[in-house]
């Protein structure tokens, strides 16, 4: 490679829709192997389960890729071809990495660029005001949507069904003791082999 000539890396991003926490890594290649690679580091990275990843129709995210994310409980969704602007989340994340990290970047050689962008990461989820939190990080928004789904969340459906449980069964002492019932009956049951 000439001494100045271009070097090409490609930025892999995962941004939850709700929080806006991101995972960042830079591969040399597009891959299906390291796209797999960055999916088991998106997991690990993020402190709640995903249910959903959404990705363009590039080739790293095919077959191998969407299969290794049905291996993990995940749903695989594709977004329409030449349509960046339903992955608007990451194609504008992206556009702050531009302004804000890489236009500011000078850099010796890989393992300082993956340095860089750890700690660029790490100020983007903990310390980087987003005006879609109202100047909340995205780590404090997730902070908050995690207390709200504690108290408002749960504890409402749980009265909500113990309710609806007093109204049919009388008390949920008793339910409980028909369905206790209902598991012993049903073991007592002989077991029969079919011809």
């Amino acid at each position: 490679m000439r001494r100045g000539a271009p070097v090409r890396r490609y930025q892999y991003t995962a941004i939850d829709d709700a929080t806006r926490v991101r995972a960042l890594k830079i591969y040399r290649r597009h891959t299906q192997a390291n796209g797999i690679d960055f999916i088991n580091y998106v997991v690990d990275k993020f402190p709640f389960r995903i249910r959903t990843i959404r990705t363009d129709r590039g080739h790293e995210f095919q077959a191998l890729f969407h299969w290794h994310v049905a291996d993990l409980g995940m749903e695989h969704v594709y977004i329409k071809p030449r349509t960046p602007q339903l992955n608007g989340k990451v194609e504008r994340s992206h556009r702050t990495d531009k302004d804000e990290f890489y236009q500011l970047l000078t850099y010796r050689d890989d393992v300082d660029l993956e340095k860089k962008l750890a700690v660029w990461e790490r100020f983007y989820n903990f310390d980087r005001p987003h005006a879609a939190h109202g100047g909340k990080t995205p780590y404090e928004a997730l902070r908050e949507k995690l207390a709200w789904r504690k108290t408002s969340g749960l504890i409402p459906n749980i009265t909500r069904s113990l309710r609806r449980v007093r109204g049919r069964y009388g008390s949920a002492k008793s339910l409980a003791h028909r369905i206790t019932a209902a598991i012993s009956r049903r073991s007592r049951r002989p077991f029969r082999v079919p011809r």
